[in-house]
């Protein structure tokens, strides 16, 4: 076994001691580094992890997966200003990763930037994430971040339910039902999307 494999074997249960004697032995090897930061996770030493993801970020600064990685710990502890710093660095790595834009709206939710947040969840579902666009669709229905237009989030959540999004699909047989979101009430539609709602599960 490597060493980031045995440090990988012990990060399970927690063993942060073992990691520490691979990384004695092997000092800027990223992947026990990893696995120490996990082990870390593990035992709740949130900081120790925070700690070891800053030197792999510093060691692998254009590595997306490091900003991730520390972003992810410092928005647990809920330092959300510096991990949507961490964030936007990976996405300027990476930037068509949709998930990651998701999770930086997030972290603009809770550093109450709802202008930012609608602009993150947006590129997110340009990039064809169904979460995003129902999540969009909350957005406009609340004028959180954007201005309020009950179209825009019965577009974002047919384009959700187009997608594959269950909920989405659930929920325009409601607006259709009972006229939900200024809609006029249209049978014929509320029953188009229960069928695909229907198939949908049956796929599940």
């Amino acid at each position: 076994m490597t060493p980031a494999e045995r440090c990988a074997v012990a990060a399970a249960p927690g063993n942060v001691e073992a990691c520490r004697k691979e990384l004695a032995e092997n000092p800027d090897d990223i992947g026990v580094l990893r696995g120490l930061a996990r082990a870390q996770i593990e035992v709740g030493a949130f900081d120790g992890a925070v700690e070891t993801y800053e030197r792999i970020a510093a060691l692998r600064p254009d590595d997306p997966r490091a900003h991730e990685d520390l972003a992810g710990t410092l928005g647990f502890i809920r330092q959300y200003e510096r991990a949507a710093r961490e964030m936007e660095r990976a996405l300027g790595l990476r930037p068509a990763r949709a998930a990651d834009y998701r999770v930086l709206a997030i972290m603009y939710v809770f550093l109450n930037n709802p202008g930012r947040a609608a602009e993150m969840n947006r590129r997110a579902a340009d990039l064809g994430d169904p979460i995003a666009m129902f999540d969009l669709r909350g957005f406009y229905r609340d004028g959180f971040g954007v201005a309020r237009d009950l179209d825009a989030a019965v577009v974002w959540t047919e384009r959700a339910a187009d997608a594959g999004h269950l909920g989405a699909m659930a929920l325009l047989v409601d607006i259709y039902l009972e006229g939900l979101y200024g809609q006029a009430a249209d049978e014929a539609k509320a029953v188009k999307w229960a069928e695909r709602l229907y198939a949908a599960e049956r796929h599940f």
